[in-house]
């Protein structure tokens, strides 16, 4: 599965994420959400490059091969079911760990 960039927003340089220039944008007034489309994988996780590196967010077994919309704003994600509109997970990306489970 390929991985999913996130777009500079909010986080200090040495955690800047690339942007994917290709994801729809949203914005709230308060945050600019980008939303990236995927599918989460047989294991349950999710893959997506974030200042260079690959970084795994884990949504559960019962969700492989669900596709998602990823909608990410600075460190903030949300994963949802894109048949169901469900949130599935959220995760606060930190720049020094490159798994995050599911709060």
């Amino acid at each position: 599965m390929g991985a999913v960039g996130l777009k500079r927003h909010g986080l200090p340089p040495s955690w800047c994420p690339s942007s994917s220039g290709s994801a729809p944008v949203i914005t709230d007034g308060r945050k600019h959400w980008r939303v990236p489309y995927d599918t989460i994988d047989l294991s349950g996780k999710l893959t997506l490059r974030c200042a260079g590196k690959l970084r795994h967010l884990g949504i559960g077994c019962p969700h492989a091969r669900t596709p998602i919309a990823l909608l990410s704003a600075g460190a903030d994600t949300m994963i949802i079911d894109q048949n169901t509109g469900e949130i599935l997970a959220e995760h606060t990306l930190d720049p020094d760990r490159d798994y995050w489970p599911r709060k």
